[in-house]
């Protein structure tokens, strides 16, 4: 139920923020006839693009640590599986370019110490 809120949420958030884009764009070039089928068509489509396959890595996170949850006996509920994910997604697209930008400025644009300081943050 958690993964489908999620989801649900992520959609919305998508949708209108592309059908703001979209319909600006669509009514400043005035090539279609109809911007606003036109915006909700494309919003639509990406929209639901993007939500599935959060769902679908959502999916993944819940199902591999209720697996390990099965394997170990731990007492986790989905309020901790849910903050985990989020943990998970915001280092992983937010902390860890943070990290290899001050790598890079540290070293420089050397691609060994640049692959050497990936594996390190990742690993």
């Amino acid at each position: 139920m958690m993964v489908l809120k999620i989801g649900i949420a992520v959609f919305i958030l998508v949708f209108l923020t592309f059908f703001y884009f979209v319909y600006k764009g669509e009514r400043e070039e005035k090539r279609g006839k109809n911007p606003l089928v036109t915006a909700f068509f494309v919003s639509f489509v990406f929209g639901l693009i993007i939500s599935l396959l959060v769902v679908i890595i959502s999916f993944l996170f819940f199902g591999s640590v209720n697996v390990l949850d099965g394997f170990l006996h731990l007492d986790i509920t989905q309020k901790q599986i849910f903050s985990l994910i989020i943990g998970y997604l915001l280092f992983n697209f937010f902390l860890e370019n943070l990290f290899m930008a001050a790598v890079r400025h540290i070293v420089g644009t050397n691609r060994l110490i640049e692959l050497i300081g990936a594996i390190v943050i990742r690993f």
